[in-house]
This record gives C-alpha cells, sequence and structure tokens, in this order.
C-alpha cells in the first residue's frame, strides 16, 4: 500500500509537472470549464521546481504520518497488553485473597 501511493504520487508529480495527459483523461467535465491559468488546455504544466516541491512535501507528509501513527499504534498494543496482564494479576490476587468458605470450600480459616 505505501509503494503504491508512492507510486502515485510520482505519477501525480510528473504529471504536474509535464502535463503528459493523465488529468485531461480523467476529467468528464465538459471543456467550457472556467479557465485557471493562461494556457491553451488547462491544467497547465508547472514546471520542475514545483513538480520537485510538491513530491517532496507529499511524500514526507505520508511517511512522517505513517511513523507517527505506525508509533501509537504499537505503543497502544504495547500499553493494552500490560494492562491485559495487570488485570489478570489483580484477579489472580483477588481470587488468592478472598477467605476459603466463599470459594467453594467448606472448611473456614484458623483464627488469627
Amino acid at each position: 500500500l505505501i509503494a503504491m501511493l508512492l507510486l502515485w504520487i510520482i505519477i501525480s508529480t510528473t504529471e504536474r509537472s509535464y502535463g503528459w495527459g493523465l488529468y485531461h483523461a480523467s476529467i468528464v467535465a465538459p471543456k467550457s470549464t472556467a479557465q485557471v491559468c493562461d494556457c491553451a488546455s488547462p491544467p497547465c504544466p508547472s514546471g520542475i521546481g514545483n513538480g520537485m516541491g510538491f513530491f517532496i512535501s507529499s511524500t514526507a507528509v505520508f511517511l512522517l504520518d505513517f511513523y507517527f501513527t505506525r508509533g501509537f499504534a504499537y505503543n497502544l498494543r504495547k500499553e493494552k497488553q500490560s494492562m491485559q496482564n495487570v488485570i489478570k494479576a489483580a484477579g489472580w490476587i483477588a481470587a488468592e485473597c478472598r477467605p476459603r468458605h466463599r470459594r467453594g470450600s467448606h472448611h473456614h480459616l484458623p483464627p488469627p
């Protein structure tokens, strides 16, 4: 999935930079849409500088988001496992602290 998204960012960046026809192939709007730029056939190519800026910023945002989200998910799983262990230990302690006559045994504890 990560590789597919990075591939799409590369394809989209090259389309923005050079205008090789991907955006035109996907447009379903009529040709009489509002003009956004001064070229004869919008969307206009933005050049290599803008393309590289778009590529770097898009890739950085995606990878940083992935890194932080993955770290959060890992830490959350670790915390969940820790809490499950604490709950299990508390259950064992509570079971051992109950008087024996409540645990189903008919023998009472000796007086202190």
